[in-house]
């Protein structure tokens, strides 16, 4: 990881909110939660048919690789 999201509010622009990582001080910590927590909620969503069996992958037929 290079650069992280710091500041406050789930709608930021990446681009001015991103800071280098080596600037992330766990004294003081300025990453921004609620920006991660809509990604991740975001993700979970774009997955929960996969999860609740609804997609192509039914429950219990996950493929496994070779």
């Amino acid at each position: 990881m290079t650069y992280y999201v710091a500041g406050a509010g789930s709608n930021v622009r990446v681009f001015e909110a991103a800071k280098p990582v080596a600037q992330w001080d766990p004294e003081h910590p300025d990453e921004n939660t609620d920006y991660y927590a809509r990604k991740l909620d975001d993700l979970c969503r774009k997955f929960l048919p996969l999860i609740r069996g609804e997609g192509s992958i039914r429950q219990g037929e996950l493929p496994l690789g070779d």
